[in-house]
């Protein structure tokens, strides 16, 4: 979470509405609130997971036969909140740096990072879903 906040709020630069290129006015505008949807999902993900060590140490917990089997009948919805939100998070954060380094380097390298970026990003899709 900490690489989000430069990377998608901080270091955007300001839309120059003569020069930019349609393209680039929308990833700029893309990035921000990628920055702050993925920065968001992050925080999110630490609050689901503090309720869940919360709810481990405080409540007893009845005889399981293993720790996933703990978590999905007893807290089911902070491990699946810590887990849902932390994989946004990554995922739109993959997503920010192909894009930041776009609009830094364009045309060429930009093109590549970006594909790099969204075949990363389908990739983790695709580990998610198994």
């Amino acid at each position: 979470a900490g690489g989000l906040v430069p990377l998608g709020i901080l270091m955007n630069k300001p839309i120059r509405e003569e020069e930019d290129t349609i393209k680039t006015k929308v990833l700029k505008k893309s990035s921000a609130l990628l920055g702050v949807a993925s920065l968001l999902s992050e925080i999110i993900a630490v609050i689901y997971a503090s309720i869940a060590i919360n709810k481990l140490v405080e409540l007893p917990s009845p005889q399981t036969a293993s720790v996933a089997d703990l978590l999905s009948q007893n807290h089911n919805l902070p491990w699946l909140g810590a887990n849902v939100h932390f994989f946004l998070g990554m995922m739109g954060f993959s997503l920010l740096v192909g894009t930041r380094v776009y609009l830094v380097y364009g045309g060429a390298v930009g093109n590549l990072a970006i594909g790099y970026s969204v075949a990363f990003f389908l990739q983790m899709l695709a580990v998610v879903n198994r």
